[in-house]
């Protein structure tokens, strides 16, 4: 049965490396194609040491300590993607919920799963490719989900619009009927636009939690605004990725 679930897991893997190769492969020259293939195959061959590097480690997380999540896909140990998922398998065991919407593809790339998915600009199939504002379903969700997508709302388009960003993060409320199963995680330092809206305390979170990353090892602990939107913590400026996260929890 075990073994099974493992032959599984490796053919899962290796499909999900194969759809990333062909989006590459659609995307780069062949110079960027063959780097980054190399890359992939550096990594694939590096997650179980980083899963054993990382096995006995933790972070704090409102009171809990979480185990970092370690996968091959996106490489998630040089990133945020360790602290994310694990954020967010803990928040979908957590409520249990039957019914989810998640907003960007990104949890089907680490497991499987049965919710819902909206994402824009990803062909892939079963997900709705529709713009988050023009989304009406039937009936609501029982909770809902988004890693790392708000940042690129109205950032990442043409023509940018903060209004728009704003009009989103208002729009989570419509489509949930219990409002405190909500997460979404977003890095700062990367929207102007979203970090105008957490200064200005505009988000529509019942609770944030900042974090920031403090060492190249994925040592994160928690912050205050000012440190979180702080220039030394933008973007990709310290490492790879993001150093500043807010996570967003309920709505109101």
């Amino acid at each position: 049965m075990r073994e099974s679930a493992n032959n599984e897991m490796r053919q899962s893997e290796w499909k999900r490396l194969g759809q990333r190769f062909e989006r590459l492969r659609l995307e780069e020259s062949l110079l960027g194609l063959g780097q980054k293939s190399l890359d992939k195959l550096s990594v694939f061959g590096q997650v179980g040491f980083r899963k054993l590097e990382f096995a006995n480690r933790r972070f704090s997380f409102q009171g809990q300590e979480l185990p970092y999540f370690i996968h091959s896909y996106n490489a998630t140990w040089r990133n945020e993607r360790c602290i994310e998922i694990s954020l967010a398998r803990h928040f979908l065991a957590l409520w249990q919920a039957e019914r989810v919407l998640e907003l960007g593809n990104v949890m089907s790339y680490y497991e499987d799963h049965r919710h819902t998915v909206i994402d824009k600009y990803e062909p892939s199939p079963g997900i709705l490719n529709q713009d988050f504002l023009d989304y009406a379903p039937e009936k609501l969700f029982d909770g809902f989900l988004a890693i790392s997508t708000f940042e690129h709302i109205g950032w990442d388009e043409s023509p940018r619009s903060g209004e728009k960003l704003a009009q989103c993060f208002d729009k989570i409320a419509q489509l949930v009927h219990n409002k405190k199963q909500v997460l979404v995680t977003c890095p700062l330092g990367y929207n102007d636009y979203l970090d105008d809206l957490a200064r200005s305390g505009q988000l529509p979170f019942e609770t944030i939690v900042l974090l920031v990353r403090t060492s190249k090892n994925q040592v994160w602990r928690t912050s205050t605004l000012d440190e979180a939107l702080a220039k030394e913590y933008a973007y990709g400026k310290k490492y790879y990725g993001a150093s500043s996260l807010l996570v967003g929890l309920g709505v109101l």
